[in-house]
C-alpha cells in the first residue's frame, strides 16, 4: 500500500498524498506522449492532404479516373495495413521467447 501512495513533506512534517502511481503516470503521458501523437497526426493529416492535391495532376497524367486512383491508393493502405500489422505480430512474438515475464 506505501508504494501507491507518495510522501510529501509540507514544513510542518510528512503528509501524504493521495496521487496514486496510476494518477502519476498518467500525467506523464499526458506530458510526453500526447504532444508527439499530436505532431505525428499533424503529419499524417498533412500527408493526406498532399495526395489530395497530388492526385489533381496525378489522375491527368496517368490517364485514370478518380475511382480508380481511390481504388489503387485503397490497395495501397491496406497493404500497408497488413504489413505493418504482421511486423507487429513478429516483433511481439520474439521479445516474449527472449525471456520476459510473458511467456
Amino acid at each position: 500500500m506505501s508504494d501507491s501512495l507518495t510522501e510529501v513533506s509540507m514544513g510542518s512534517g510528512p503528509a501524504i498524498a493521495s496521487i496514486s502511481i496510476g494518477t502519476k503516470t498518467i500525467q506523464k503521458v499526458r506530458i510526453r506522449i500526447l504532444p508527439f501523437v499530436f505532431l505525428l497526426f499533424v503529419v499524417a493529416l498533412l500527408d493526406r492532404v498532399n495526395i489530395g492535391f497530388a492526385a489533381l495532376t496525378m489522375n491527368r497524367e496517368l490517364a485514370i479516373t478518380s475511382q480508380q486512383f481511390g481504388l489503387v491508393f485503397g490497395i495501397f493502405f491496406f497493404g500497408y495495413f497488413f504489413l505493418k500489422s504482421l511486423a507487429i505480430c513478429c516483433c511481439t512474438k520474439s521479445e516474449r521467447g527472449s525471456g520476459s515475464p510473458a511467456s
